[in-house]
C-alpha cells in the first residue's frame, strides 16, 4: 500500500484510516480534473512515496529485513491507528487483535487516549496492509499480552489482572469483562507483573509473573485459590480457562515477560536479565525448576547465593541466551522458535537440540531491523502469516509511534502436534512418581548427572509428605544426593524438615553445607545464626563457603544485600589476629590488591606469618601489588631457601612483570637447587635475558587443534602438578588464565569463574574446550562487536542495551558504554573471548601441569 499525502500539507504524523480514506476520494477528484497530463504526473510524484518506504515524522524509517530473501516484510498497521503495542493475536477469521498501551510510563504531556484499548485489524482486499479497524475492547491500563483460548474467546493480561473476554453476539465488542486471576500487591512497576499468557494443548492457561521489585504479592484465582511470595523473584503458574485451580509451575526467574508452547507441547519463557549478569535467557519450562535467580538478593545476579546458569543444587539452566529485552516466543514449525528481542532490534531463530530431559539451541538472526525497530510480540493467522508488534522507539514512556508488520514464509512452517521426545517424557513420569512409590526409589535419580532429572526427582519427593523425612540421608555414599535430599526437605515446606539443618551442616561436602547455608538465608532462620557463623571458623575454609555465610548473615541481620563484602570489611578480618589464619586468608585472597590500607608493610608481615596459607596468599596478593616496591619484598621472599618452596615459586611469578629490573636475581634463581624454582625463574625471564626456560611449545609438535586424539597421545604419561598448574593459570607471561576468569577469588571476571569446573568437566571435554574455544561457547559470553560512527570497533559481552545507552563488559573486565546514536551497527560474533591456540604456546608439561589445577577439587 502506497502513503498518499495532500500537496503542501504533509503531515507530521501519519495519516489516520479515515483520514486516508479522505485523500484518496481527493486525489480521484483531482485526477478527474487535472486536463494536463505532465501536472497530473508531477501532483502525482509528490503525494504518493514508494512502498518500501515509511514516514515517522519527517525521516523515512528503513522496515525490518529478513535473513531469507524469500521472505518479504510489509508493514500492515502503524501509528497513529495503533500506538505502542505490546501483545498480538490472531483470530480463525485471520482478523488481527492489537494491544495498545497508552499507560505505559505515561507521562504529563502525553496527549494519547487515557486507557489501553484492543484494536480488531482487518485486510479486507487482501493487499497484505490492514483498511478496516475497530475497538474491541478499551479501559484498563498497563496492559501486556493476549491470548486465545480453546472456547475462541480472548484473553487479555494487565501489570497485575488476567481478564476474560468473550463477544457472545458478534459484534466485535466484548460484552463481557471477566477478571480471573488478580495479583494483590502494592507493586506497580508496568512491566515486571503478570504477561506471557498462553494456553497449552488441553485448554490450560499458563502465565508468567516478574519480580515485582521484591514486593510483597497474592495471586489470587477465582475459586479463592491464594498462592503468595516476595523476594522469591519471578515464577509461571498455570490454572484452568475460569481462573481456578491456580498453581505455581517453577521459579527463580527475573520476568518472564514472554511464554509459549512448541509443538511438542513443551512450554518456554524468554526472562529478561539482571543489571550484571547477562544474557537474557530462553528457559525450557517445567513443574517444579528453579532457575536460581531470587529478587531478594538484589539486582545484579552476582551475588553468591544467586545462580544464573544453574550451578546450585536443585536448580536448571537455560536452553539458550537470547539478544536483550526478549518479549514474545512463537513456535516456527518442529523443533524452532521465534524470539523477539526488544533491545537488539532483532527477531531471531532457535533451533533446539534435545539434551537430556531438555533443550539446547542454536540461535540465528531471522529479522533485523534499524534503531527504531522494537519487535514485542509475534502471532501466527490461519494462513501461515506471522505478525508482531513494533514499539518503534527506545523510550519506555508511550510516546505516540508504533507499527504492526506481516510476512508469510512461500512455506508456512507446519504447526502439527509433535510427541516430546523420550527424556521429557521420561523426567514427566518421574514428577508423577510422589504418593505412589516409596521415595527411596528416587534416590538413585538424584545421582544423574542430567539436572532436568534431577530437578524432577526433586520434585516428587518434596511431595511426598512425611516420608520424606525418614531417608537415611547420611548414609548415602554422593553428595549430590544428600544435597538433593535437603533441596525436597526445603521445599517441601515440613515443619520437622528445619530440624536436620544442623547436621546438614556437619557434612563434609561443600555443596551439602553450601545448600544448608542457603537455606538459612532464604527463610531467614536466625536461630541457626550461630552455625553459620562457625562455618567462618572452619579449617578448610574456601572463598566460595566465606561468600556464602557472608552473604546469609547480611540477611539475617537484616542489611541489604551485597554482592561481596567491601574491602573495608576484608581488611578488617584480615588484621584480626583473633581471626582464625583460614578466614584472614580468604579474606586477603578476595582483596582487591590496590585497596588503599593494603600496605606493602603489612602484606611483608603476612608473608612471615606462622601459617603457611595466610602466608602464601600475601605472597601472591605481592605478586599483583601496584607498588613497584614489592620486588624488593619477593627477591628476598625468593632467594630464601629456609622457605618452603611453593611460596618462593609464588614470588618468583611475582617478579615475572619486573623481570628486566631483577634480572640479575632471577638468572642466579635459574640455577638454584629447587627444580620448582628454577623452573619458574627461567618462565620469569622469558623475553628478557638468555638464561630464559628452554622450553619445547607443543606448536612446534605439528598437532591440529582438532586432533584430539594425537594430543591425549602428546600428553599422556605427563604427570600433571596442580600447585605449578596454579602459576601458570596466574602466570602474566605464559598461561595467563586470569586475565579473563577468576579462581577461589581472585581474577577477572569476563570468562566464566572457573572454580567448580572440577565439578562438571572431565580431562577430555576441557580440553577439547581450550583447544577449540569456538566449538562450544556458553551463550553468556558471546562477543558482540559494535562498529561506530567514527569507525572504531568495540568488543564486549552485553550487560544493558535498553534505553538511549547500551552497556557491556570489556576485555579488560571494565564496563563500558556506547550511546546509540554513535553506533553504526552491531553483531553477534559466534567465537570465544578466549583466543584459539593457547595451548600451542605451551610446553606438554605445562598443559599437564594446568590440566591437573582446574580439575582438582577446591
Amino acid at each position: 500500500m502506497k502513503r498518499i499525502y495532500i500537496l503542501g500539507t504533509r503531515p507530521s504524523v501519519p495519516l489516520s484510516l479515515g483520514e486516508r480514506a479522505g485523500v484518496r476520494a481527493k486525489v480521484q477528484s483531482m485526477k478527474r480534473n487535472l486536463v494536463n497530463v505532465r501536472l497530473l504526473s508531477v501532483v502525482l510524484a509528490l503525494f504518493i512515496l514508494p512502498p518500501s518506504s515509511f514516514i515517522l515524522g519527517d525521516e523515512v524509517a528503513t522496515p525490518p529485513t529478513a535473513v531469507d530473501p524469500g521472505i518479504e516484510i510489509t508493514l500492515f498497521a502503524e501509528h497513529p491507528d495503533v500506538v505502542t503495542p505490546t501483545g498480538i493475536e490472531v483470530d480463525a477469521r485471520g482478523r488481527v487483535f492489537v494491544l495498545e498501551n497508552n499507560t505505559h510510563h505515561r507521562q504529563e504531556q502525553y496527549q494519547g487516549y487515557p486507557t489501553d484499548r484492543i484494536f480488531i485489524f482487518e485486510d479486507t482486499d487482501g493487499d497484505g496492509t490492514s483498511d478496516n479497524r475497530a475497538v474491541f475492547h478499551e479501559g484498563h491500563t498497563l496492559g501486556t499480552d493476549l491470548v486465545f483460548g480453546p472456547d475462541g474467546d480472548l484473553y487479555a493480561s494487565t501489570r497485575w489482572d488476567i481478564y476474560h473476554l468473550p463477544d457472545t453476539d458478534g459484534d466485535d465488542r466484548a460484552d463481557k469483562v471477566t477478571r480471573i486471576i488478580h495479583t494483590d500487591t502494592v507493586g506497580d512497576y508496568p512491566h515486571n507483573g503478570v504477561s506471557g499468557i498462553c494456553f497449552d494443548r488441553d485448554g490450560i492457561l499458563h502465565f508468567g509473573l516478574g519480580e515485582n521489585l521484591g514486593e510483597p504479592y497474592t495471586l489470587i484465582g477465582t475459586d479463592g485459590t491464594r498462592l503468595s511470595g516476595g523476594g522469591e523473584g519471578g515464577s509461571m503458574y498455570r490454572c484452568h480457562a475460569d481462573g481456578s485451580k491456580l498453581e505455581r509451575i517453577a521459579t527463580g526467574v527475573w520476568n518472564p515477560f514472554g511464554m509459549g508452547f512448541d509443538t511438542g507441547g513443551n512450554l518456554f519463557a524468554t526472562d529478561n536479565d539482571p543489571g550484571s549478569s547477562p544474557p537474557c535467557r530462553l528457559l525450557h519450562v517445567v513443574d517444579g525448576a528453579d532457575y536460581g535467580y531470587e529478587f531478594r538478593y538484589g539486582r545484579t545476579g552476582l551475588h553468591p547465593l544467586v545462580t544464573w546458569t544453574g550451578e546450585f543444587p536443585g536448580t536448571v539452566g537455560m536452553v539458550s541466551g537470547t539478544g536483550e529485552a526478549p518479549c514474545g516466543v512463537i513456535a516456527y514449525g518442529p523443533g524452532k522458535l521465534l524470539v523477539a528481542s526488544w533491545a537488539d532490534h532483532r527477531i531471531d531463530l532457535y533451533k533446539l537440540i534435545p539434551q537430556g530431559a531438555s533443550f539446547a539451541a542454536v540461535r540465528e538472526p531471522f529479522i533485523q531491523g534499524g534503531n527504531e525497530f522494537r519487535p514485542v510480540d509475534i502471532a501466527r493467522g490461519p494462513d501461515g502469516a506471522f505478525y508482531f508488534t513494533d514499539w518503534v522507539s527506545s523510550s519506555y514512556p508511550v510516546h505516540g509511534q508504533g507499527r504492526v508488520w506481516r510476512f508469510k514464509p512461500a512455506q508456512p512452517p507446519s504447526i502439527a502436534a509433535t510427541e516430546p521426545h523420550a527424556d521429557i517424557l521420561r523426567a514427566a513420569r518421574i514428577r508423577a512418581r510422589h504418593g505412589a512409590d516409596d521415595p527411596h526409589s528416587l534416590l538413585e535419580t538424584l545421582a544423574e548427572d542430567d539436572p532436568f532429572i534431577r530437578s524432577a526427582a526433586i520434585d516428587a519427593l518434596r511431595k511426598s509428605g512425611p516420608a520424606l523425612l525418614q531417608i537415611d540421608w547420611q548414609s548415602l555414599p554422593l553428595p549430590g544426593t544428600r544435597a538433593g535430599i535437603l533441596v525436597a526437605l526445603k521445599k517441601s515446606g515440613l515443619e520437622a524438615a528445619r530440624t536436620q539443618i544442623p547436621a546438614f551442616l556437619e557434612d563434609d561436602a561443600l555443596e551439602v553445607r553450601f545448600a544448608a547455608v542457603k537455606w538459612i538465608a532464604d527463610d531467614q532462620l536466625t536461630e541457626y545464626r550461630a552455625l553459620v557463623e562457625s562455618e567462618l571458623r572452619r579449617p578448610g575454609l574456601n572463598s566460595r563457603m566465606f561468600l556464602a555465610a557472608m552473604a546469609a548473615l547480611d540477611r539475617l541481620d537484616g542489611k541489604k544485600p551485597k554482592d561481596a563484602p567491601a574491602p573495608e570489611n576484608l581488611y578488617e578480618f584480615l588484621v584480626d589476629e583473633s581471626a582464625s589464619p583460614a578466614l584472614r586468608a580468604v579474606a586477603l585472597r578476595l582483596m582487591p590488591p590496590h585497596y588503599k590500607k593494603l600496605s606493602l608493610e603489612t602484606l611483608a608481615a603476612h608473608a612471615n606469618h606462622a601459617d603457611p596459607a595466610l602466608r602464601l596468599e600475601a605472597i601472591r596478593t605481592l605478586g599483583q601489588h601496584p607498588d613497584e616496591g614489592r620486588g624488593d619484598i619477593l627477591a628476598d621472599i625468593a632467594k630464601d631457601s629456609a622457605r618452603p618452596a611453593t611460596q618462593r615459586a609464588e614470588a618468583v611469578v611475582g617478579l615475572a612483570l619486573l623481570a628486566e629490573k631483577y634480572a640479575a636475581a632471577l638468572g642466579a634463581l635459574a640455577d638454584d637447587e629447587n627444580p620448582e624454582v628454577r623452573s619458574e625463574a627461567g618462565r620469569a625471564l622469558i623475553g628478557v635475558s638468555s638464561a630464559e626456560l628452554q622450553r619445547v611449545p607443543s606448536g612446534s609438535q605439528g598437532l591440529s587443534p582438532a586432533d584430539l586424539p594425537a594430543w591425549d597421545k602428546y600428553l599422556r604419561g605427563a604427570a600433571g602438578n596442580a600447585e605449578a598448574g596454579r602459576r601458570l593459570f596466574f602466570h602474566p607471561k605464559v598461561g595467563t588464565c586470569y586475565r579473563c576468569h577468576r579462581m577461589e577469588g581472585r581474577g577477572v571476571r569476563v570468562g566464566p569463574d572457573l572454580t567448580t569446573i572440577w565439578k562438571r568437566a572431565d580431562r577430555e571435554w576441557l580440553l577439547e574446550s581450550i583447544l577449540q574455544p569456538n566449538a562450544m561457547i556458553a551463550p553468556q559470553f558471546l562477543t558482540w562487536q559494535i562498529n561506530l560512527k567514527d569507525g572504531s570497533t568495540l568488543m564486549g559481552l552485553p550487560l544493558r542495551k535498553g534505553g538511549t545507552r547500551e552497556t557491556y563488559l570489556g576485555l579488560d573486565g571494565k564496563e563500558f558504554s556506547v550511546t546509540k546514536p554513535d553506533i553504526l551497527g552491531h553483531q553477534e560474533l559466534q567465537a570465544s573471548l578466549m583466543p584459539p591456540g593457547l595451548l600451542e604456546q605451551m610446553t606438554r608439561g605445562e598443559i599437564s601441569d594446568l590440566l591437573a589445577y582446574l580439575l582438582a577439587e577446591k
